[in-house]
């Protein structure tokens, strides 16, 4: 049995996923506009409040769709059972990365303390000991980057190539991310200035000009732009050179 809950009660604790995809949300939310169907999320009450065990992706796809309500299944469950909820429900979804499986099986056998073995079975992978590489691939990974990776919110890197970092320092790890990802990063201390882009006075007869055209052809929006900008004085009649010009 399920009944509708205020959107707004329900509380979204940190998810298994890491980082869910907006478009993929976009998506979500227009097939379920199309269908005027959204399947329940789960729930668990801790006294009066509610908080979402299952079902992160349906939610905020009703919030992009303006939903003040949407179908909860109410449960009541221990962290533990919470934990193991999410963990099943994301992991065997196929947008979530290796990394994030990774990290998630680190998180669960310091929770439950079983063994990475175990924790593969359970999942359902036909090799258990796929669950003690992942785990392992992300532990080699030096804290501070592991949680760069994680700010950045790419996770688009293959298996094989973080374990050849295994046995490099946290900067040569980072450099590698970085290469893997095609990107380079240069230290604030190497990067250029921005240089201020100067700003040229537009003089009022080209305004009274071009409200005098828009007057003419009676585009009404355009002369009240203009009329307003004529009667703010010099100091608003400033825009930024283009490129062109700039050169």
């Amino acid at each position: 049995m399920h009944e509708e809950l205020p959107i707004s009660d329900i509380i979204v604790r940190p998810q298994v996923r890491l980082y869910i995809n907006p478009d993929s949300i976009t998506e979500l939310a227009g097939l379920i506009k199309a269908s005027n169907w959204v399947n329940p999320v789960v729930v668990s009450k801790e006294g009066s409040k509610f908080f979402l065990v299952a079902g992160h992706r349906r939610l905020e796809a009703c919030k992009i769709l303006g939903r003040e309500t949407i179908p909860a299944e109410i449960k009541t469950l221990t962290d533990d059972e919470v934990f193991r909820i999410q963990f099943a429900e994301n992991m065997g979804r196929k947008d979530v990365s290796w990394f994030e499986q990774g990290l998630n099986i680190i998180a669960r056998q310091k929770k439950t303390g079983e063994p990475l073995r175990e924790i593969g079975r359970s999942i359902g992978w036909r090799s258990p000991q796929h669950a003690n590489r992942l785990a392992s691939a992300v532990s080699s990974l030096d804290p501070s980057v592991v949680q760069y990776i994680i700010e950045c919110r790419r996770f688009d890197f293959r298996l094989d190539d973080v374990e050849a970092l295994k046995k490099k320092t946290a900067e040569e790890q980072k450099r590698g991310i970085l290469a893997l990802w095609g990107r380079k990063e240069t230290p604030k201390s190497q990067r250029e200035p921005t240089p201020r882009r100067q700003s040229t006075t537009v003089p009022k007869a080209m305004v009274q000009r071009l409200l005098n055209q828009a007057t003419e052809a009676r585009e009404h929006k355009t002369v009240k732009a203009l009329e307003y900008l004529l009667h703010l004085g010099p100091n608003p009649f400033t825009t930024t050179p283009s490129k062109k010009n700039s050169r």
